[in-house]
């Protein structure tokens, strides 16, 4: 089962500084736990968007053009960054809980020319 954590419901997508909506992202975290508890042979893979983590480093850099801002490599690398914080603080709260997860970051499957 794949379950995607939408980024913005686990952010405050529209702040001007990114902020994870502990509120939101807790009970979420509860929510999967009595799921995982009920279901002990569940495999699960869950996922999370970005939100206010990455899109306005996305937007800055133009990425959805792809390659045409002249410093579109350094967004990539700003998006990944921003993500990778908002990484820790899913897995945080999962774990908080007592969800026994690990992180397999996406960057690594794909490759810039």
């Amino acid at each position: 089962v794949i379950i995607k954590l939408g980024g913005s419901v686990v952010t405050h997508k529209q702040a001007f500084e990114a902020e994870v909506n502990k509120g939101c992202l807790n009970r979420l975290a509860a929510g999967l736990k009595d799921w995982y508890v009920q279901c002990p042979n569940l495999r699960l893979c869950i996922v999370h968007g970005a939100g206010s983590y990455g899109h306005p480093q996305a937007k800055t850099y133009n990425l959805s053009t792809g390659t045409t801002h002249p410093h579109w490599r350094l967004g990539v690398a700003a998006v990944r960054e921003a993500v990778g914080q908002l990484r820790e603080q899913v897995l945080a709260a999962l774990i908080d809980v007592g969800l026994p997860v690990v992180a397999v970051p996406v960057w690594g499957c794909w490759k810039t020319q």
